[in-house]
């Protein structure tokens, strides 16, 4: 054996770790337990009340769907006259501006016909 091997095992001979009882061993590891039930409840918790809000949002949208569907009828007679007026509405502001411009097109034709004066 060289020095250096006998160095080693006499740091490693000295090295004495400190053991702990097996009542502060079971102490620590009851209060970790413990730490792991407290998450478990609060993640049943949660569960419940997402559960709860699934359950309250497809509830929620079946009965805006059950009303809608009923209210359609209804919504269609108040947005028909809307419709027809904007239709008669766009049609008279395409005649007139067709017309507008066909007056545009048509009036440089009256200036090179030269009328005779009287």
């Amino acid at each position: 054996m060289n020095q250096e091997d006998k160095e080693i095992r006499e740091i490693l001979g000295a090295f004495a770790p400190d053991q702990s009882s097996e009542l502060d061993f079971m102490a620590r590891l009851q209060n970790r337990m413990d730490t792991v039930d407290v998450v478990k409840d609060q993640i049943a918790v949660e569960r419940r009340r997402n559960r709860r809000a699934i359950i309250i949002a497809a509830l929620s949208g079946c009965l805006v769907g059950i009303l809608l569907t009923l209210a359609i009828p209804l919504i269609i007679n108040v947005i028909k006259p809307i419709i027809l007026f904007s239709a008669m509405a766009a049609i008279t502001i395409g005649v007139s501006i067709g017309t507008y411009y066909l007056c545009r097109i048509l009036t440089p034709i009256g200036n090179l016909v030269k009328i005779k004066e009287l």
